[in-house]
């Protein structure tokens, strides 16, 4: 055990630096814990993801070594939201945060850091969002963390079997407990295409992009399947995402095909079953200006991120003399809608169904993207 005199602990937001730092941490806590029950660990993915912005992991440092760190996920919609365990509207789970991890290094325990990073994350989390509730979970045989926890202001809201089968207790904590979150109600200004929804899981866990033409396809009287256009039309390579479908959509390492090639699989299918549609490739539109179409009754295609997650390039492919990047969370997703006075728009999301999103998030995403759209019409 290091006595508190020995160092000086020095806390700090965590880098992808840090990465291996963290991991290591990790395992060793792992490694040292005698009840498997009390701790789930997290992966090497997972970590990398809270790392970005306006996720954070708040690191405690002794020198150049890790000895402690806090995770703090802003999780939107996602189903990884600990609201959706208390039955909360989508509305109030926008609003929810998620302390996801405290570890503290068993020869550093004894000196408060857990307390120290429950609050540094809670006011982090306050900071970017005041009215949220951020939510924890831990396991009821887990006494020093649950003390420390509720003693940060934490209450428990919920007991449920969790991450497989573990047994945990769901704690919450708010400045406005009072707030309300009314869903969202649009204007008599607003426009809505009349589209059907189709969940893109479980069949293609990696094709929202085939699925997305599918429901647009359909809107306009084709009665195709969910995996049609996946078995059919879309081209696969295994490196090229630009004119091609990169890796498989039947499996979760597929990654996906960017609106070049969509528009060229939509103009196969268009041109093998003689439609009076065409397929053009509006990317670099600007967003509002894809309101034009959603006006005369036509949806678009965009390119998005799932739950509106942070966008993290992960890849390039060169084509043409040109360069682009695929991102980890990339979407694709239907603009079928959008109220002008609310600034929301409707989106038919095959992970979520027909949802109103905030109209600057979308927009400010679709532009980290490339601006990439498709019109079928």
């Amino acid at each position: 055990m290091i006595n508190s005199t020995d160092f000086e602990p020095v806390i700090r937001k965590c880098t992808p630096e840090d990465l291996d730092k963290i991991m290591k941490l990790q395992k060793h806590i792992c490694q040292t814990m005698e009840d498997t029950r009390l701790f789930v660990s997290t992966s090497r993915e997972e970590n990398r993801d809270y790392l970005i912005y306006p996720n954070t992991i708040l690191g405690v440092f002794d020198g150049e070594k890790l000895i402690a760190y806090g995770s703090l996920v802003f999780p939107n919609d996602s189903p990884e939201n600990i609201g959706w365990d208390l039955d909360w509207s989508r509305e109030k789970i926008f609003h929810c945060l998620t302390l996801d991890t405290i570890v503290v290094d068993p020869d550093y325990r004894g000196h408060g850091l857990q307390r120290t990073l429950i609050r540094s994350c809670v006011a982090y989390a306050l900071e970017l969002m005041p009215d949220a509730s951020v939510l924890t979970t831990v396991s009821p045989f887990n006494k020093y963390s649950l003390h420390n926890v509720q003693a940060e202001g934490f209450q428990i809201l919920k007991r449920k079997e969790k991450y497989g089968g573990y047994d945990r207790y769901i704690l919450g904590y708010t400045k406005a407990p009072d707030k309300e979150f009314p869903a969202f109600e649009p204007g008599p200004d607003a426009v809505i295409l009349p589209m059907e929804n189709i969940l893109q899981n479980p069949e293609l866990p990696t094709g929202c992009e085939s699925v997305a033409l599918t429901m647009v396809l359909n809107y306009y009287g084709q009665k195709l399947s969910k995996t049609t256009i996946a078995d059919e039309y879309l081209i696969r390579d295994p490196e090229n995402f630009v004119t091609a479908y990169k890796g498989d959509p039947y499996q979760i390492s597929g990654d996906g095909i960017y609106a070049p090639g969509l528009t060229q699989t939509a103009a196969r299918y268009l041109q093998a079953n003689h439609c009076p549609q065409t397929a053009t490739d509006l990317t670099g539109t600007e967003f509002t200006k894809l309101y034009q179409y959603l006006d005369k009754s036509a949806p678009v295609i965009v390119y998005n991120s799932v739950y509106l997650k942070t966008p993290i390039n992960v890849a390039s492919y060169t084509l043409s003399g040109k360069t682009w990047h695929f991102y980890h969370n990339e979407h694709c997703v239907v603009l079928c809608g959008y109220d002008p006075e609310g600034h929301m728009v409707l989106i038919n999301d095959s992970l979520s169904g027909l949802v109103w999103r905030s109209e600057e998030a979308f927009a400010r995403i679709y532009d980290q993207l490339g601006k990439m759209a498709v019109l079928i019409r």
